[in-house]
């Protein structure tokens, strides 16, 4: 399981992994980083190398939560 994510210039390192699951050639895992943000990241096992999946910001679930309820709300703000 990777302990630190690297994107260019910027590293985070991994706080909990709060899920995993398998398919034939791959593993996805679901963690926190300790900068709130959620990942998921999958491990191609034929290349040996990790993909980042899909990736949540903390200070975005934080706007949505503030705007709950208000109309100009939409699914794809903050992103």
């Amino acid at each position: 399981m990777p302990r630190r994510l690297h994107f260019g210039g910027h590293q985070v390192d991994v706080l909990e992994t709060l899920d995993q699951w398998y398919g034939p050639d791959y593993l996805y895992i679901k963690a926190r980083g300790t900068d709130g943000g959620l990942y998921i990241l999958r491990f191609d096992e034929a290349q040996a190398e990790w993909e980042l999946t899909m990736f949540k910001d903390a200070r975005a679930q934080a706007r949505k939560d503030r705007h709950d309820g208000r109309a100009e709300w939409t699914a794809n703000c903050g992103a």
